[in-house]
């Protein structure tokens, strides 16, 4: 899903909702193996590494980054912007230690 509604197809184009016209995606958009609508619509946190977010307006400008020690997963940031991480990095666990930060892509 896009920003301003529509959604980048596997072929990495944009397809507008309401057109059957497509356009190609921009490669900052199409690069990285996640994409998440942040920041209550205005922006896109998009998957760098295993520990780390890059943020992007709408426009694709540079906005921020953030990175996260010791994740197991990588971060994966919920509709109201918040971001939980399991911890203990290292073992196998039966029960989660979640590591949270409420809101903090809102």
């Amino acid at each position: 899903m896009l920003i301003g509604r529509g959604f980048v197809d596997r072929s990495g184009r944009i397809v507008p909702s309401g057109s059957a016209s497509v356009t190609q995606a921009p490669a900052w958009l199409t690069e990285r193996s996640s994409v998440f609508i942040v920041l209550g619509g205005h922006a896109y946190a998009l998957g760098v590494n295993d520990c780390g977010l890059v943020i992007r307006d709408a426009e694709g400008a540079l906005c921020g980054t953030l990175n996260f020690t010791n994740c197991r997963t990588p971060p994966r940031p919920g509709f109201d912007g918040t971001v939980a991480l399991p911890m203990d990095p290292f073992e196998y666990v039966t029960e989660q230690r979640l590591a949270v930060w409420p809101r903090l892509l809102y």
